[in-house]
């Protein structure tokens, strides 16, 4: 009898937010800057909900997790985006969010790439040797499903069928703010305005033991959105 390995599904918010901005072959869906800020947004976010980190509209402040994680030994274990994020914040905190998003940009997206390939999430390919002028490593998905799924289950958590977590919300508000929505969650009805109003309520949280996490992630999205709308007024997306 011969045993099927099946990858892993992906839980954290970067691995999604990268499967959903690319099609089934593992071409981007996003021009390479909004995808890089995204990406970077997205680690950033990982960090927030697992209270690492803490945001501002004007600092970056790590959070006593943060800090006990840095104080250790490394571990052969530990995630090392994780820890290589918390250590070059730990020597900058007075940085506003989009100074890390900006500053992590370029290497995100190969960051969560080659995580998924150590899941088995993701292989790599690169294109025919027809095409001499694209030597660009491509990670597509096992699950040729896997870029649709994130969509799906917004749709449903959006419309209330289903239970809409934290880790939903920030990626409902980062898929908006690339634009991503208007194609992942296309048939929901008013999506825009639906997204923005759930995102605007982080700053009203039912818990105020959460109240720091929940804006955290509010203004790490706002930035983003601002960082994405400059850099297309400035036709560099």
């Amino acid at each position: 009898m011969t045993f099927v390995v099946r990858p892993a599904l992906p839980r954290g918010a970067a691995e999604q937010f990268y499967l959903s901005a690319h099609d089934h072959r593992g071409i981007p869906q996003l021009t390479g800057r909004a995808l890089e800020f995204g990406a970077a947004t997205a680690l950033l976010g990982e960090l927030v909900i697992q209270e690492y980190l803490a945001f501002s509209d004007e600092q970056t402040l790590l959070r006593r997790r943060a800090a006990q994680v840095l104080r250790s030994p490394v571990a052969p274990n530990r995630p090392t985006v994780v820890y290589r994020l918390l250590q070059q914040i730990a020597g900058s905190p007075k940085h506003t969010p989009g100074d890390w998003i900006t500053h992590f940009a370029p290497k995100a997206p190969l960051w969560i790439a080659r995580r998924m390939l150590a899941a088995n999430v993701v292989s790599a390919a690169t294109p025919p040797w027809v095409k001499f002028w694209d030597t660009t490593t491509r990670y597509m998905p096992r699950d040729p499903n896997a870029p649709y799924k994130l969509g799906d289950h917004l749709v449903l958590a959006l419309q209330n069928r289903s239970r809409l977590t934290l880790q939903d919300l920030f990626l409902a508000g980062l898929l908006r703010a690339t634009a991503l929505h208007h194609t992942r969650i296309a048939d929901l009805p008013h999506a825009d305005e639906l997204i923005a109003t759930k995102v605007r309520a982080l700053d009203r949280p039912a818990h105020l033991q959460n109240a720091r996490r929940d804006r955290s992630l509010r203004v790490l999205l706002s930035h983003t959105e601002h960082l994405i709308n400059t850099a297309v007024l400035a036709q560099t997306l």
